[in-house]
């Protein structure tokens, strides 16, 4: 459920409500008269809002990934993939071998907080 506040409240308590909207990803609605009329919301929330796109975009990539594991996984009959021999370099091994190893099972179901630009 949305936190309500009126704008008498809002104006007094605006840190607090700034951190609140930051720590639970929830926007918190202000009202006047009764009335909604603005939202206090984390940037990241803002960020989503302008750009829906991108969660979309990410979700599609991972459902790709998980498929193509899985499709590779079958060919191999669960036999694990090893590490091409030309992997040389001992950083590359470790890298290659990470990746191997990926259970994409486990992989996160949102993209990672941008940066801020600026």
């Amino acid at each position: 459920m949305e936190q309500v506040v009126s704008a008498t409240y809002a104006r007094i308590h605006f840190g607090e409500l700034m951190r609140q909207a930051v720590r639970t990803g929830k926007p918190v609605i202000v009202e006047r008269a009764g009335k909604p009329c603005v939202a206090v919301l984390s940037i990241e929330a803002y960020r989503r809002l302008c750009n829906p796109g991108a969660e979309q975009a990410w979700h599609q990539a991972l459902a790709e990934v998980i498929r193509l594991g899985a499709q590779l996984k079958a060919r191999r009959q669960g036999a694990p993939l090893s590490p091409p021999p030309e992997a040389g370099c001992p950083a590359c091994r470790s890298v290659l071998t990470l990746a191997l190893s990926f259970d994409c099972s486990r992989a996160p179901t949102r993209p990672p907080s941008l940066p801020d630009s600026g």
